[in-house]
C-alpha cells in the first residue's frame, strides 16, 4: 500500500498489483485523474482486482491446454502416420474410463475392418491365444505396476478369419495420477508372423541337425580354421572314449598320433594359405587315437563350410578296425581257398553273373597259358573256345530247350541257368594256339535269395582219354595174323 500511495501523491497514475496466489499475473492501472486517487479507493478496487486476477490466470490456463492438447494431437497425428508409415498397428487405452482406440492399421492386420473391433480393452485380450494370455497378462501388470519401464511381448492372436499371427506388442504408461495409478497407456502392435515362421524354421533345422549328429553312427566334429574342435558328437565320443566337454577347445591333433597329425594341421595351413585343397572331400585312411593312448585305424573324411568370414571344417570319422580285421580275414580265407583250387587238377574258372571271369586257378592258367591278370576282370571264357563250337552249339540248345539261344557265353550257362546239369565236350584253344579237347561242367551260383551271382566251370583234359580210345578203336579194326 505505501507503495500505490507514492503513486497516489504524484496525481497522475495509480497500478494495483494482481496476483494470483502468490504469483504475479499482471497488474491494474488507472491513469489521467487530475486530483489523485484517495487510498480507500484502493480498498475498494481490491474485488475487482482479485477477479481480474483469477481470470488471467484461468485465461492463461485454457490457452495453456489449448495450446498443449493442440501440440498432443499434432503429435498423436505424427505417431500414428509414422506407425502407419511403418505398417505398425497403434492401440490407446484409457484406464480409468476403460476406453481404448484401435488405429485402422491394427484393425486391418487382425483382417477387420476399421471401426469393427470394440472400443474397450478386452477386445484385444479376447484376440491373445489362450497359451498366450496369462503370460501377456502378466507382463502388462508388471509395467501397470511401475515394475518395468516398458510393456513388451511376443504372442499370437487371432485374425478375423480364424487364423494366428505372431504380433511385438509394446506399450507404456505415459499418464498416471499423483499417487501412482496408471491412468493411460499407449502402444503398438506389429505382425512379426514372418520372422517368427523363419525363426522356427531355424529351430527345426537345428533340431534334425543335432538329431543327425547325435544318432550317427559316425563320429562328426567340427573345428575351426585353427584347428579348435567346436563340437563333438555321441558316436565320436564312443570313438574316441572322451567326452565332449573334455576335447571342447582342444587341438584336433588330441585324435590323432604324430605323424597324421602333423600332416592334417599341415594340410589345413597350406590350403587357408593357397586355396588348394588336398584333403578336403576326399576319403583317407589314418591312424586314430583314443584317449587311453590305444591307436586304431579310422577312416576321415575333411569337408568345409563359411559361417560369415570365418571357415570351419567339418570331420566325418569312421572307426574301420572291424572293417580292416574282416579285410584281413577275408585275405587269408580267399589265400586259403585259392590254395585249394590251385591244388586242384582241374581247371576251375568262376565268371559273375555276365560271363566276365572272376577267378582263375592254377591248373587253368598252365592248361590254357594266360595269366589271372590278363583275364580276371577283363575277358569272358569265350576267348578260349572255338567259335565254331559256340555257333552250332547255340543251334542245337535252341532246338533241345525250344528257345532261342544267342551265341556267346549264354550257351555254356543256359542249361545251368535252368537248374540242369550241364557237362559237354568242348574244344579249348590256348594263348599259343594249341587245341585240345575238355570235359566242361557247369554250375550256377546262388545268392542266399537264390538270385544267380555267377557260375562256375570245371574243365580236365581229355587228350589222353581220346588219344587210348582212339588206339583202342585202331586196335579193335586192325585184323591179326598169327604165324606158326
Amino acid at each position: 500500500v505505501g507503495s500505490v500511495r507514492c503513486v497516489l501523491e504524484t496525481g497522475a497514475f495509480l497500478g494495483v498489483p494482481l496476483y494470483h496466489g502468490t504469483q504475479l499475473v499482471g497488474i491494474f492501472g488507472l491513469a489521467n485523474s487530475p486530483d489523485g486517487y484517495h487510498e480507500s479507493f484502493l480498498y475498494t478496487l481490491a474485488p475487482l482486482a482479485t477477479a481480474t486476477a483469477n481470470l488471467i490466470w484461468a485465461l492463461r490456463n485454457e490457452q495453456h491446454r489449448i495450446h498443449t492438447e493442440r501440440a498432443l494431437r499434432e503429435s498423436e497425428e505424427q505417431l500414428k502416420l509414422a506407425m502407419e508409415g511403418a505398417n505398425d498397428g497403434l492401440w490407446d487405452w484409457d484406464i480409468e474410463n476403460n476406453h481404448a482406440y484401435y488405429s485402422p492399421r491394427w484393425q486391418t492386420m487382425l483382417g477387420f475392418n476399421p471401426g469393427e473391433v470394440a472400443s474397450v480393452f478386452s477386445s484385444k485380450e479376447a484376440l491373445i491365444h489362450p497359451d498366450d494370455l496369462e503370460r501377456v497378462k502378466k507382463t502388462l501388470q508388471e509395467h501397470l505396476n511401475d515394475e518395468t519401464t516398458v510393456y513388451q511381448s511376443e504372442h499370437r492372436v487371432k485374425t478375423k478369419n480364424g487364423r494366428w499371427l505372431w504380433v511385438l506388442d509394446r506399450g507404456k504408461v505415459v499418464e498416471r495420477s499423483k499417487s501412482g495409478k496408471p491412468l493411460r497407456i499407449v502402444g503398438t502392435q506389429t505382425d512379426i508372423t514372418e520372422r517368427k515362421t523363419a525363426e522356427e524354421a531355424v529351430r527345426e533345422r537345428e533340431t534334425r541337425i543335432a538329431a543327425i549328429l547325435d544318432t550317427a553312427v559316425d563320429g562328426i566334429v567340427t573345428i575351426s580354421d585353427e584347428g579348435t574342435i567346436e563340437t563333438f558328437n555321441p558316436a565320436a565320443e564312443k570313438i574316441f572314449g572322451y567326452n565332449a566337454e573334455d576335447v571342447l577347445g582342444h587341438n584336433v591333433n588330441l585324435l590323432m598320433m604324430g605323424e597324421d597329425a602333423d600332416l592334417h594341421d599341415t594340410f589345413i595351413k597350406r590350403y587357408l594359405s593357397s586355396g588348394k585343397a588336398k584333403i578336403l572331400g576326399q576319403r583317407r585312411e589314418v591312424i586314430g587315437q583314443r584317449s587311453d593312448g590305444t591307436t586304431f585305424p579310422m577312416q576321415l573324411a575333411v569337408s568345409e563350410m563359411k559361417l560369415g568370414d570365418r571357415r570351419h571344417f567339418t570331420g566325418i570319422i569312421r572307426d574301420i578296425t572291424m572293417t580292416k580285421e574282416a579285410e584281413r580275414l577275408l585275405e587269408d580265407t580267399m589265400a586259403f581257398k585259392q590254395g585249394i583250387l590251385d591244388s586242384a587238377k582241374l581247371s576251375i574258372i568262376s565268371t559273375d553273373a555276365k560271363g566276365v571271369i572272376q577267378t582263375f586257378n592254377a591248373a587253368a592258367q598252365q592248361m590254357l597259358g594266360y595269366s589271372q591278370r590278363e583275364l580276371v576282370g577283363r575277358a569272358t571264357p569265350e576267348i578260349f573256345h572255338d567259335r565254331d563250337e559256340i555257333t552250332q552249339r547255340a543251334i542245337q540248345l535252341s532246338e533241345e530247350l525250344g528257345t532261342h539261344i544267342r551265341s556267346g557265353f549264354e550257351v555254356f550257362v543256359a542249361k545251368a541257368r535252368s537248374g540242369i546239369a550241364d557237362e559237354q565236350q568242348w574244344t579249348y584253344i590256348s594263348k599259343s594256339g594249341k587245341r585240345f579237347p575238355v570235359l566242361l561242367t557247369m554250375t550256377a551260383l546262388h545268392d542266399q535269395h537264390d538270385q544267380i551271382i555267377g557260375f562256375v566251370a570245371i574243365a580236365r583234359d581229355i587228350s589222353r582219354q581220346q588219344e587210348a580210345e582212339e588206339e583202342i578203336s585202331r586196335f579193335k579194326t586192325t585184323p591179326v595174323s598169327y604165324t606158326h
